[in-house]
């Protein structure tokens, strides 16, 4: 997929949710902007997509089939209703998997130069949850 035409804005880039503070059933405030950067809408949409979706399936324990199921569920209901707000193309959806393992990956790769090229291991506890979360996007975006 040719990314780059997507269109651009500033975004949060580290949406989820522990980064929005709730009152109750109000969206109170967005916190933690020191990842804001130039980038896809559409990676962002997806990245939140996913951390806040992944918190339905990882707090009780599940069949893969379920897990599927529901990230599958999730992803529909929280599509359908950003829609409601705001508007993705068709090429803008389809590149959201895509997207969002560009942006694992590219954790996935600082990971690895700073354990291995600068022998910094402050990050080295994340390459699991890294490499868990690219097998993970395919439960919400299963392989057509």
């Amino acid at each position: 997929a040719d990314l780059e035409p997507l269109p651009r804005q500033i975004i949060h880039s580290d949406l989820h949710p522990h980064n929005v503070l709730m009152v109750k059933d109000e969206v109170a405030a967005i916190i933690d902007f020191d990842a804001v950067r130039i980038s896809q809408q559409a990676r962002d949409a997806a990245f939140a997509l996913y951390r806040f979706g992944r918190q339905f399936f990882v707090s009780a324990p599940r069949t893969e089939n379920e897990i599927k199921r529901c990230a599958r569920q999730l992803k529909d209901v929280f599509l359908e209703d950003y829609l409601k707000i705001n508007f993705f193309s068709e090429k803008e959806l389809k590149s959201m998997p895509i997207l969002l393992k560009d942006e694992f990956l590219v954790k996935l790769l600082f990971v690895l130069r700073s354990v291995y090229e600068e022998k910094n291991k402050t990050w080295a506890k994340d390459l699991n949850k890294f490499m868990m979360a690219l097998r993970e996007i395919d439960y919400f975006w299963p392989a057509d």
